[in-house]
């Protein structure tokens, strides 16, 4: 059983109710959900507690109350977390996302924001650099969901139990939405 996780417990400080919001005919949130329907068996929303109870209905929805980290997040809804899960974060506006093989982690190129540092074999080795080509998707597929979770730190985000994990270059269009521009360029972009 695959299980696809789809982090929106988020704060949301810049700009509120983000995954809500539409882009191209379709919330972010039911963008995401359409991206990974053809790759999981259960989609499954960790929220918070001000998440709408009546959004995306026949989704299990997992609330983790406030948190203070996405890391966080991820640790109270870590026992949806199977072997081969996909975890997407609840702000990225994409094309249909590629199947993945279990251990992978998606990047683009050229984007803002903190990026992953690589071994010489093509494995992360770090998040959180500047002076890298190669930014997160917001897309893991976990191998061994314990040793993931054990990575984890409730301080931090979720996406350091993915160190060691190999990047996939993401071709597609790819828009992570925190600010109004953001949301701006990405209608732009998907309509």
């Amino acid at each position: 059983m695959t299980n696809g996780l789809i982090l929106v417990a988020g704060q949301s400080t810049r700009l509120r109710g983000k995954c809500l919001l539409t882009v191209g005919g379709l919330t972010i949130l039911d963008r995401a959900i359409k991206n990974l329907v053809p790759l999981v068996d259960n989609i499954i929303l960790v929220v918070n507690n001000d998440f709408p109870v009546d959004e995306a209905e026949g989704y299990i929805k997992c609330c983790v109350g406030d948190t203070k980290s996405s890391g966080e997040s991820l640790l109270r809804a870590g026992y949806l977390l199977t072997d081969g899960s996909y975890i997407l974060e609840g702000d990225i506006v994409s094309d249909p996302l590629p199947v993945m093989k279990h251990g992978e982690w998606l990047a683009v190129s050229g984007a803002d924001g903190s990026h992953l540092k690589l071994d010489k074999n093509g494995r992360v080795r770090g998040v959180r650099y500047v002076d890298t080509p190669y930014k997160s998707a917001g897309v893991i597929r976990v191998s061994e969901a314990s040793a993931y979770l054990d990575r984890v730190d409730s301080d931090m985000s979720y996406d350091v139990g993915a160190i060691g994990y190999k990047l996939r270059l993401f071709s597609g269009k790819w828009v992570e939405v925190d600010t109004k521009d953001d949301l701006e360029r990405a209608r732009a972009i998907f309509g």
